[in-house]
């Protein structure tokens, strides 16, 4: 299935013409809803995905989340793999406190 682009202008810095990104920060927003007890500030709808704590972006893959990593963070939940962008090639969630199953079947 293909995913849509996402649209948004970044008027802060001047540009109103149209930048086109994947839906990384959809998914991000998505995977990070399923942890509980250690949410960052950053993690929002505002603010851009390549900005978020524990999110590195390449200029290589045109800003697409590349790696995540959140380790520590006594974060509980059930981590949805299914909601991870699709360029992502390291994630480090490890020393959390998550439950249940992990399809990595799943995995984009």
């Amino acid at each position: 299935m293909a995913r849509t682009p996402i649209e948004y202008t970044d008027a802060l810095a001047g540009n109103l013409s149209p930048i086109v990104l994947h839906d990384d920060h959809q998914l991000m927003l998505r995977f990070v809803s399923t942890f509980a007890g250690c949410q960052d500030p950053s993690w929002t709808q505002e603010t851009p995905v390549c900005q978020w704590a524990g999110v590195t972006c390449t200029p290589e893959t045109s800003g697409r989340v590349t790696a995540f990593q959140w380790v520590y963070k006594g974060c509980t939940g059930t981590p949805d793999l299914t909601h991870l962008p699709s360029r992502m090639q390291k994630l480090n969630i490890n020393s959390n406190k998550f439950s249940g199953p992990a399809n990595l079947t799943q995995l984009p």
